[in-house]
């Protein structure tokens, strides 16, 4: 099975300070109104389940019939985010920083890479007393594939084992995190973190 999903969320872009929620610009919404930080424009997922057959021979179906082999890949767009300042510069009681002017076309490096993502050029520290006005910016986009093998073993009429194996981030793809915002931050622009590697379990269960 699969699936494609086209969403887009809008709201106001809220900045939590203490255990208040506020808006990044008091009094002026319209700069707070945007791509919800969760965001994922495109959104594709395939699923799928197998089962092996049942095999003539005694041996043969004990050990390789029954098996439930299912995987699951999901591909999706980046969130968004905004450069900052890390700082205030709209010179306001309660306002502890605000957005970076972005001063070229594109926010982004020629070559991205982990160590440059954000190109720095493209971004400037408004002046004293200004809102910073830079817009949006897209993070990377994020690719998982999942996949799980289980087998129920029926030994009498009551009892069973049942075996299972999950593989999470199946081919350990690298899934990064959004880069460093902070125009102040000798990082600023380089990918710090990302998601979780490849994962693995194993269960058995005993059903009587």
């Amino acid at each position: 099975r699969s699936n494609y999903t086209l969403s887009h969320c809008i709201g106001d872009n809220m900045v939590i300070i203490g255990t208040t929620a506020t808006g990044g610009y008091p009094d002026r919404r319209q700069y707070d109104r945007g791509n919800c930080r969760t965001d994922r424009r495109h959104t594709v997922n395939f699923s799928t389940v197998y089962m092996t057959p049942k095999f003539e021979n005694r041996t043969a179906r004990w050990l390789g019939s029954d098996w439930q082999l299912s995987g699951t890949a999901r591909y999706s767009t980046g969130d968004w985010f905004y450069a900052s300042t890390g700082t205030s510069t709209a010179l306001r009681s309660g306002d502890n920083q605000t957005r970076a002017n972005q001063i070229l076309a594109s926010p982004y490096a020629d070559d991205r890479t982990v160590d440059h993502w954000l190109n720095p050029a493209a971004f400037a520290r408004p002046a004293n007393g200004e809102w910073g006005t830079g817009p949006q910016i897209q993070g990377p986009r994020r690719f998982t594939i999942n996949t799980a093998v289980v087998r129920k073993f029926q030994m009498t009429e009551r009892q069973s084992l049942e075996f299972r194996a999950d593989a999470f981030n199946t081919p350990n793809t690298v899934n990064f995190d959004d880069p460093v915002t902070d125009i102040r931050n000798a990082f600023f622009g380089k990918i710090r973190s990302a998601q979780d590697p490849r994962i693995m379990q194993l269960a058995l269960k005993y059903v009587f």
